[in-house]
């Protein structure tokens, strides 16, 4: 006799599923005009990633500050920036800005120098847009909120993953309720390039912040326990965080940040609700320099057992 599941019908919320908008809506807005925004940096994270962004959205800044004469060379010749400063008070005084995008390092004994740009720019009712992390220390990142805040400015952080197609795919069916409250969740991440394999690089700060940071606006609460470990760290190669999350309940969640592979770049985050799962990856062309190559999303209802539907992402 051959056994058989019983049939299950099929949800009724998986057309609701096909119709979540799931590209953030600011994109679907049109991108401001004659935004004056001036740069405080202009090193490498500028010249890779920030500066392509501006230009994909039409935007180009007008200014730039860094002390490095060759950085602020290649912005101006490479990019079009017309203004540049070896020194950030100096640009803030002699050009009118609306926002300036700050890219300071904090990791090199530059978090006071971040406190004082901000202050400087508040100063001049010149909003802030910061890299993350915020500071070095809670104090620091209260200075400068209270700097804003007594200014009247806005002051932002870059968290940019959160906004990335998977995890706000995943972000959007949370909300949508089409999961159910949550049972778990995972953010892994094979970095295979970067100075993020170098003894010197703090990964704590600057990328294993970017999977708190998704997971906690999944949950939308802190966790109760938080547990974490570094693998040991073999010189040239690198280590590997594994950190598990405790929430109220009894969901939890997983961390795993890969510094030592290198053959693969890639992101991959899972959800597990009580009505359904979804699993989504975000890959990088290998060698450098990267490139998205695929970007998935993947939702599954826990009945019947093995439906799957496969979602576009942009």
């Amino acid at each position: 006799m051959i056994l058989q599941e019983p049939e299950v019908p099929e949800p009724r919320h998986l057309d609701d599923v096909v119709r979540l908008p799931l590209t953030p809506a600011p994109l679907a807005k049109p991108i401001p005009e004659g935004m004056r925004v001036g740069l405080i940096g202009a090193g490498r994270v500028v010249q890779n990633s920030v500066l392509p962004a501006y230009q994909a959205a039409g935007i180009t800044p007008i200014a730039a500050a860094d002390p490095d004469s060759n950085a602020l060379a290649t912005v101006q010749q490479q990019w079009g920036i017309q203004h540049t400063f070896a020194e950030f008070r100096e640009m803030l005084d002699s050009v009118e800005l609306d926002v300036v995008d700050l890219n300071i390092r904090w990791d090199v004994g530059l978090s006071p120098t971040r406190v004082e740009a901000v202050r400087e720019a508040a100063a001049r009712g010149v909003h802030v847009l910061l890299a993350k992390p915020f500071a070095a220390t809670y104090v620091q990142c209260l200075e400068m909120v209270h700097a804003a805040q007594t200014a009247g400015i806005t002051i932002a952080v870059d968290h940019n993953m959160r906004f990335a197609p998977v995890p706000y795919g995943i972000r959007s069916m949370i909300q949508a309720g089409v999961l159910g409250p949550l049972v778990s969740s995972s953010y892994l991440y094979h970095s295979a390039v970067g100075r993020q394999h170098t003894n010197a690089f703090d990964a704590a700060y600057d990328n294993v912040v970017h999977a708190a940071d998704t997971l906690l606006s999944w949950f939308e609460q802190e966790p109760e326990e938080v547990y974490g470990h570094w693998s040991r760290r073999v010189d040239g190669v690198g280590s590997v965080f594994a950190g598990t999350l405790a929430f109220a309940g009894g969901a939890n969640a997983t961390i795993l940040f890969d510094f030592a592979s290198r053959h693969r770049r890639q992101m991959e985050f899972i959800a597990v609700g009580e009505l359904a799962s979804v699993d989504g990856r975000q890959d990088a062309g290998m060698p450098p320099p990267a490139t998205q190559r695929r970007t998935t999303l993947r939702y599954g209802p826990h009945a019947p057992r093995g439906l799957v539907l496969e979602l576009p992402l942009h």
